[in-house]
């Protein structure tokens, strides 16, 4: 089998120019009987074509890092004809589908001689067909498939430039690292010196984006932007450039070709701010501090001038670029006001002692964060009817209550534990123990109390906590 693995990555289909039908698969596949015996698409070697795909990118990053654009283009072209990666893109994107159910059936109905076609012929020519069927599903497979294999190539390359940008932040900073290195920030600013923060939002749609300003910042081959630009022309334009952050959900980022793509137009976000300054200032002393996470920034200085130049700065590369940002959350603030940032409320505190006065900063979540986490408790929890009014769901058991909750109490959970105060958390543990409590006992009619306690409530720890007998319900705490 590895022996004709190795033959099918030496081959290269390019006879795909008609959009894909399901039921046309079986009579169009042309791998011979041979073929589908010793090949099964389950057992194909993954391990070694994972390490075959990343060979090449370890290759594309050394080459960016030594500069030699040529041969970083010559690997990308390489690496986008392999079989190997044809193969790992289509099963990142069934994977895809599957994971968030979008034609869940009729991509579990794929057979594996199916899967092996599509995979062979997978290439970045378009046709117009294949962009304009978006009811298709097995299109929108093939189609997602093309832009995973893209990011796979432009990835590695684009690593490394954010790495070695002395403006930038590497791409695989964390949203928790973003918001430590922020705080850290804010504690070693001298409260007694001067401090303004710029803090914004771009939302901004692909149809608005300058593209001619994106492809040469992108800089790559012909094979890869020509498919770009068709896919944001046709499809892509009616998205955002930065899908929206879910905390509960865990929808933090996204490790895909769009999100890459939003990436590499703010790549000179930074340095359109800062080199401007450096010339017109550049006899001053100031402290700046820039901060990006995604579609999210906060700029910290120490001048008030400074700041106002830095936000006309921030609209010059806007209209450049074709961004928008929302002028509703894109404010200036000093230090002693609070702002809202990635999900937390960050103020600035004095606390005044008989002999000497202290800084505190306070971090905490959102009152929007907060109310959309219970929200979101609440609609599982409830049915809502055509009158517009919401009944609880007495037929559900406790036990499907909890499996369903848990999920996103531990999301949110892990993104504030480790910033906000517990007092907080426990706050939200008694919102979220009462609406469990209010919603169970709508279903008995007397006893409420006796019925709770000995079949709702398990000691665990020392701590009552609401369980079912096998699964216990999750708290914000760490209690």
């Amino acid at each position: 089998m590895n022996r004709l693995f190795i033959n099918r990555v030496k081959e290269l289909n390019s006879d795909m120019n008609q959009s894909i039908d399901l039921q046309k698969l079986n009579n169009n596949v042309k791998l011979t009987s041979e073929d589908s015996n010793l090949l099964d698409w389950d057992y194909l070697p993954w391990k070694k074509i994972k390490k075959f795909v990343f060979l090449f990118q370890k290759q594309i990053y050394s080459y960016t890092v030594s500069n030699h654009i040529k041969k970083v283009h010559k690997i990308q072209h390489l690496l986008s004809q392999s079989y190997a990666i044809k193969l790992l893109a289509l099963s990142r994107s069934i994977n895809y589908f599957k994971k968030s159910k979008i034609a869940f059936n009729k991509m579990n109905s794929l057979n594996s001689r199916q899967k092996l076609y599509l995979a062979q012929n997978l290439n970045l020519f378009f046709t117009q067909n294949e962009f304009v069927d978006e009811e298709n599903s097995l299109n929108n497979l093939v189609l997602e498939a093309k832009r995973i294999l893209i990011y796979f190539c432009l990835r590695p390359e684009w690593e490394a430039k954010f790495e070695l940008s002395q403006y930038n932040m590497s791409l695989n900073i964390n949203i928790q690292q973003i918001i430590k290195k922020t705080v850290l920030k804010l504690k070693n600013h001298n409260w007694e010196a001067d401090c303004y923060i710029l803090t914004g939002v771009i939302e901004t749609y692909f149809y608005s984006i300058n593209k001619n300003y994106l492809f040469e910042i992108l800089n790559t081959i012909p094979l890869f932007w020509q498919y770009i630009d068709k896919d944001i022309e046709i499809i892509l334009k009616k998205k955002k450039i930065f899908e929206d952050i879910n905390i509960s959900n865990n929808q933090i980022t996204s490790n895909t070709l769009l999100e890459l793509i939003a990436q590499i137009i703010l790549f000179k976000f930074s340095e359109s701010i800062i080199y401007p300054l450096d010339i017109v200032n550049n006899n001053s002393i100031y402290i700046l501090n820039i901060m990006r996470y995604r579609n999210n920034f906060i700029i910290i200085t120490n001048s008030l001038k400074i700041i106002y130049e830095i936000k006309n700065n921030c609209l010059e590369f806007f209209n450049i670029t074709g961004l928008k940002y929302n002028s509703k959350k894109t404010k200036i603030f000093t230090n002693q006001e609070y702002f809202n940032f990635l999900g937390y409320t960050i103020s600035n505190e004095l606390l005044v002692t008989h002999n000497n006065i202290y800084q505190r900063l306070i971090i905490l979540p959102t009152k929007e964060e907060k109310k959309l986490i219970l929200a979101k408790i609440r609609y599982i929890l409830r049915n809502k009817h055509k009158n517009g009014k919401t009944r609880a769901r007495t037929n559900m058991p406790l036990s499907k209550a909890i499996l369903l909750i848990n999920p996103l109490v531990k999301n949110w959970k892990s993104h504030y534990i480790n910033f906000i105060p517990q007092s907080v958390l426990i706050k939200m543990d008694s919102l979220l123990n009462e609406k469990i409590y209010r919603w169970y006992i709508k279903r008995l009619k007397k006893n409420r109390v006796h019925h709770w306690n000995t079949n709702c409530i398990q000691i665990i720890n020392g701590n009552r906590r609401i369980s079912d007998g096998v699964n216990t319900l999750e708290l914000f705490s760490s209690v």
